[in-house]
């Protein structure tokens, strides 16, 4: 897999990826990531239609989802996760 390119982004890290004619689009906050692929046939073959595919609301969406993300992983780690030791004899 290689990196075509990069989008310009305030807050997320936005990357192209190409691998056997097939383009990944993956966008990363943090510690989260979200990635769509986009298969050979579909509208989406190269860096310029991904430019085009990542419009300003599409976006918001994005930073939405990462935000309920964020929400959901830290919801969680407040429940506790009681850390397993193995037991010693």
């Amino acid at each position: 897999m290689r990196t075509i390119g990069h989008i310009d982004h305030p807050i997320n890290k936005i990357t192209v990826l190409e691998h056997n004619s097939k383009i990944t689009l993956q966008i990363e906050s943090g510690l989260l990531s979200q990635s769509f692929a986009f298969r050979d046939g579909s509208p989406v073959s190269n860096f310029a239609d991904v430019e085009k595919f990542c419009t300003s609301e599409f976006l918001a969406k994005i930073d939405q989802r990462f935000s309920d993300m964020n929400k959901d992983y830290f919801e969680q780690i407040a429940k506790g996760i009681e850390e397993k030791f193995p037991e010693i004899i």
